[in-house]
């Protein structure tokens, strides 16, 4: 950036001339008032506009305002990404079951229900753009024993009582 610097009073004239004086002057005034920089080198005198420094700043009128408007925006969505990949990832492996009588994970001969490598994800965002939080998708465990290949109808607690998928089949099972 370049700063122009004006002194249009001239204290000692020195070795010029009453002519080269007033011709300085006057080039000084012409470039006071036509130079791009100018209102910088126009001193202390000068008086700038608030409502303009406000615009440049961007100053809020109302502080208060923005503060709530910051808190609102600060609190938690409803929905995150990663409770939108899980809610997506328990209705895929209802419909596999529904489909396939078992998770497609387990047909794959896994236990994992994995995402789309990132490689491929940023890869895909070239073409459609980029989802951040596909990047953020993690590896889910499956773990439904009664979908497992020789899974026995019921499983047993150690006290011969049956065993749901959430665990025991009563409060009052002693084990």
């Amino acid at each position: 950036m370049v700063r122009l610097i004006l002194h249009l009073d001239v204290p000692s004239m020195g070795s010029m001339s009453l002519s080269e004086h007033a011709r300085l002057q006057d080039e000084l005034s012409y470039i006071r008032d036509n130079h791009e920089y100018s209102d910088i080198a126009s001193g202390p005198d000068s008086v700038i506009n608030d409502s303009i420094v406000n615009e440049i700043l961007d100053i809020p009128d109302d502080p208060a305002a923005v503060a709530q408007e910051e808190t609102q925006a600060s609190e938690p969505q409803e929905t995150s990404a990663i409770q939108e990949y899980l809610s997506a990832a328990l209705l895929q492996i209802k419909k596999d079951i529904r489909n396939y009588q078992q998770p497609g994970c387990y047909k794959r001969g896994d236990f994992f229900l994995r995402p789309k490598h990132p490689v491929f994800v940023l890869h895909e965002a070239a073409k459609k753009g980029l989802q951040p939080d596909r990047l953020c998708s993690r590896n889910i465990f499956v773990w439904l024993p009664s979908y497992l290949p020789g899974a026995p109808d019921s499983f047993k607690c150690t006290c011969g009582g049956h065993l749901t998928k959430n665990g025991r089949f009563s409060i009052w099972c002693p084990c």
